[in-house]
């Protein structure tokens, strides 16, 4: 009876650990960071990195929609109570918007000179869920989405 037991103590081993090689293996494949996942079933975020020379203003979050003639038209949108982002600062917004069916989201912001600039920062979601992460330059701005 001892050797048996020992033998499926050593069998059970072995498979316990060729289960975990083979998530690890799934893990890699898909890539991304695991404890990121469920972010990307959360209510929207927004992080906003200025890295410009200015602050921005009046930062305003919204949905994008097709309109009944096939033009993108604004939807919901939401502005923070503080809607400034100082030069070197970061910030997370978690809008709070409503959406049916497939749409996108916008940021649109005041620049130093009081020039309004919009950016779609989720290309493409039926949920308003995920993240995206904005930085912004003082040439240009780069949007890493991962929206739902």
């Amino acid at each position: 009876m001892g050797k048996r037991l020992r033998v499926f103590s050593l069998w059970m081993g072995l498979s316990t650990a060729a289960v975990i090689a083979v998530v690890m293996l799934i893990v890699v494949s898909v890539g991304g960071n695991p404890l990121q996942w469920g972010r990307d079933f959360q209510s929207f975020s927004l992080t906003v990195d200025n890295r410009s020379e200015q602050a921005m203003t009046n930062v305003e979050i919204g949905t994008l929609v097709t309109g009944q003639s096939g033009q993108l038209v604004t939807g919901d949108s939401w502005q923070p109570k503080s809607g400034e982002i100082g030069s070197g600062r970061k910030r997370v917004f978690k809008p709070q918007l409503s959406h049916r069916g497939e749409g996108g989201i916008y940021m649109r912001y005041t620049d130093a000179n009081g020039k309004e600039v919009q950016t779609t920062v989720c290309s493409y979601t039926e949920y308003v869920s995920g993240y995206t992460d904005v930085t912004i330059h003082n040439e240009r701005v780069e949007v890493e989405e991962n929206c739902l």
